[in-house]
């Protein structure tokens, strides 16, 4: 089999998982829809509209008007800086479920990995706090940011104060430069900082999201998806002021996005990088060499 056919293999067993669960394909628009203001994804602009970060904008307008569950196989744009594990482009795989949780939907992508695998990793599940205390003796949950910016300091990492990093972003780096290499196998990380909600919701003091990586690699990034309108635009306009604090652009708000959260599901959503799952199924050490788009 070439190289190419077997990428084509990769993208159809995808489908086939989907289609033997009844789950819908969508196409969502690149043009017609706006993203959520993030303070860590950086958007492309077109004529000052932002090129779609991920589809999730699309089909959960999609999922809001036709009540079934939908996946969708799309481009991405992200102005990261580029290297092993990214690019501004790629393929991205999103997909909602009406009436799960977001933990079933992490154990469903989990066989869904597996399945493109084609073999069984163990699977480790751990909240957000304890593996940062099983790891480095961190409490994220209670422990101020100057503490954050002393066991950076232990760790011998860069002088994080001269970067101007809020708690998330010091959480963030800590866990990427001194937690994340060292993950073997796929682990789940849920029940994350409110501060980190995003678009998913807080329950208890806890965002109810996750986190799947494999082999210290992230994968999936999955909300028990918030629909109240009002706390998303409140997230919304406090995540652009910080980013108009730290100089970065605006990003327009989607009303005709709020507006169709008053028809959305309780459903969970999940977005995984396509090519990263490739590199690992082949294990190739640069995304580059595991592109599916030409």
């Amino acid at each position: 089999m070439s190289e190419l056919q077997e990428k084509g293999l990769f993208i159809k067993k995808i489908r086939d998982f989907f289609h033997e669960r009844k789950i819908t394909e969508v196409y969502t628009s690149v043009l017609d829809h706006g993203i959520e203001p993030n303070l860590f994804i950086e958007p492309y602009f077109l004529e000052n509209k932002p090129l779609p970060t991920s589809p999730e904008f699309g089909l959960k307008k999609c999922l809001s008007k036709y009540q079934e569950d939908i996946f969708t196989i799309s481009h991405a744009f992200r102005k990261e800086e580029q290297g092993s594990l990214h690019k501004p482009e790629f393929l991205m795989l999103e997909y909602y479920r009406q009436e799960k949780n977001h933990m079933e939907l992490a154990n469903e992508v989990v066989l869904l990995i597996n399945h493109l695998l084609n073999k069984k990793l163990p699977v480790n599940i751990v909240s957000q706090n304890d593996i940062f205390k099983n790891n480095l003796n961190i409490d994220i949950q209670n422990d101020s940011l100057e503490k954050l910016y002393e066991v950076s300091k232990s760790l011998d990492l860069e002088s994080t104060k001269d970067m101007n990093l809020n708690k998330e972003q010091m959480i963030d780096y800590i866990f990427s430069h001194k937690i994340q290499p060292n993950l073997k196998d796929i682990n789940i990380i849920h029940d994350f900082l409110p501060s980190q909600a995003s678009l998913s919701k807080v329950i208890n003091d806890k965002s109810k999201r996750f986190e799947i990586l494999v082999d210290g690699c992230e994968i999936a990034n999955g909300f028990l998806e918030e629909s109240n309108k009002d706390i998303l635009l409140k997230r919304f306009t406090h995540s652009n002021h910080v980013r108009q604090k730290q100089n970065l652009p605006i990003v327009p708000i989607d009303n005709d996005f709020l507006k169709s959260m008053d028809k959305l599901p309780n459903c969970s959503g999940v977005a995984i990088g396509l090519e990263r799952l490739y590199m690992i199924k082949k294990s190739l050490s640069n995304v580059s060499k595991a592109r599916l788009i030409f």
